[in-house]
């Protein structure tokens, strides 16, 4: 762009002007709400150079309604590229076209088959690279450091919080919050579905299970848990990669059909510890199966059956599992952590 165009007549004459808009003629009614755009953007004291030029000839381009409120809303928001702001730059019928052009661009872009023949990866080298794509607490810490991680991961835990929120969708849309709330949370159920995970990162189960995993929130475990992990780890001489202390190891449970994670496990040796609270599992020497738990509002016997699938799926893989109760540890910890280690290393 040369130099800033001080006069609208000048503007709409220009041979870039009118390359820009693909040589649209413009009725005088249309004229004049370019014209009040125009003079929108002059009094907030830009000159209609750049950025500010294209985002002037996008907008007038392909929709010419409510520009004022689309040229402020895109000089605030110019960097994002989402479909809201598609639509605001383009219109709706256009935006949304460009929109669905440019996630297609970026799926293509994402898979394998693109990245192998642009960079030469090996598919592990592509696994691990979508993995480090997503947001986790792990990533977070590996990014930023563990202070500024720590940081950006709250505040992205507190951002899905609020923008997951009826609060929000009612503030965003007014009378339309509450449906497109619903529709949203109906769409976000699916992230936590393997084969969404594995289709939006082209990642073979494998991988995509280890994102899942995660994503796990670090609030599940008890002190007594993480004690026994101490004890465990300090008794067979190395720290266990998959455990409630760093990652939970991930098996997608087809009797459940959702993600089950395990407490401790070892997917090299096949081997998996279960911490079982005597309360939360309803411990059958001190619950009956008819004993409906106050909390999650389930009997005694659905508790265990959930837990037998579970288990289950684990050794459905190959893996050898054993269950270790709250109070077998609060009574007998040194008995119960030789007796682990032991099972644990043969």
């Amino acid at each position: 762009m040369p130099a800033k165009i001080e006069k609208f007549e000048k503007l709409i004459k220009s041979t870039r002007f009118i390359n820009a808009v693909d040589n649209r003629i413009y009725t005088d009614v249309e004229l004049e709400k370019i014209r009040k755009l125009f003079d929108h953007i002059k009094q907030r004291g830009f000159n209609l150079v750049n950025g500010q030029y294209i985002t002037f000839c996008q907008l007038v381009k392909y929709d010419l309604e409510n520009l004022i409120e689309r040229f402020d809303w895109l000089v605030v928001n110019s960097r994002k590229r989402t479909k809201e702001a598609s639509i605001i730059r383009h219109g709706e019928i256009i935006g949304i076209e460009k929109w669905n052009n440019y996630c297609e661009k970026q799926r293509v872009k994402n898979l394998y088959e693109s990245k192998q023949e642009k960079y030469g990866w090996t598919k592990d080298q592509f696994d691990e690279f979508n993995k480090s794509r997503a947001v986790t607490y792990k990533n977070c810490i590996e990014r930023h450091g563990i202070e500024e991680g720590q940081r950006v991961w709250d505040h992205y835990v507190y951002r899905q919080r609020y923008t997951n929120s009826i609060e929000y969708f009612t503030e965003k849309y007014s009378d339309d919050g509450y449906e497109k709330w619903l529709d949203y949370n109906k769409e976000k159920s699916k992230s936590g579905k393997i084969d969404w995970i594995m289709e939006k990162y082209n990642l073979g189960e494998e991988a995509a299970l280890e994102i899942l995993s995660s994503r796990l929130p670090k609030s599940f475990s008890s002190t007594a848990e993480l004690s026994f992990i101490d004890m465990l780890e300090s008794c067979i001489g190395y720290k266990i990669k998959y455990t409630a202390k760093t990652n939970q190891f991930c098996i997608w449970n087809t009797y459940l059909n959702k993600p089950c994670f395990y407490d401790i496990t070892d997917a090299v040796k096949f081997k998996i510890i279960e911490f079982h609270g005597d309360y939360w599992h309803c411990n059958p020497l001190k619950y009956s199966a008819d004993f409906l738990h106050p909390h999650t509002g389930f009997t005694a016997k659905e508790i265990w059956n959930r837990d037998y699938f579970k288990l289950q799926s684990a050794i459905d893989r190959g893996f050898e599992v054993r269950i270790v109760w709250w109070s077998e540890f609060e009574n007998y910890p040194q008995k119960t952590i030789e007796e682990c280690s032991k099972w644990w290393n043969t």
